[in-house]
């Protein structure tokens, strides 16, 4: 492996490791022509922000696993 291959490897490796968040939640392209990044985006927020608060709810309302 060369030296800037391995450099990469290792900064990602502390980003990792400090729990960076690399990736985003939404990802949007325009790749259908219509050229609606941005329009994606403020349409998709909405829906994820939903879609977290109903998980956050089924897992607050699951009973305490006993061990």
């Amino acid at each position: 492996m060369e030296a800037g291959n391995f450099a990469v490897v290792q900064v990602a490796e502390a980003l990792a490791k400090g729990g960076v968040k690399t990736v985003p939640d939404i990802v949007t392209g325009g790749t259908d022509g219509t050229g609606g990044g941005l329009v994606n985006v403020l349409l998709g927020n909405p829906i994820y922000q939903e879609h977290f608060k109903r998980a956050a709810s089924l897992i607050a309302s699951q009973p305490p696993t006993t061990s």
